[in-house]
């Protein structure tokens, strides 16, 4: 959790709806006491993002784009 703690943003990739992996990190209280979480400065990408089609890359790159524009 140190290492997380000077992360200014995440970025994190769902890939399936039934999939609640991401749902028990958001409930975890370790994650909710990062900095960047706090400030809300976390994208969720949902579905599949590592295929590496042009959709994708164009997806993952709107997600970089909606994460930077959290940051000051």
């Amino acid at each position: 959790m140190d290492r997380l703690r000077d992360c200014d943003a995440f970025m994190v990739s769902v890939t399936d709806s039934s999939d609640t992996t991401f749902d028990q990190l958001s409930d975890n209280k370790l994650w909710q006491r990062l900095p960047a979480v706090q400030a809300r400065n976390v994208t969720v990408l949902h579905g599949s993002t590592y295929y590496g089609s042009m959709y994708n890359n164009m997806y993952v790159v709107k997600g970089w784009d909606d994460l930077y524009s959290t940051l000051d």
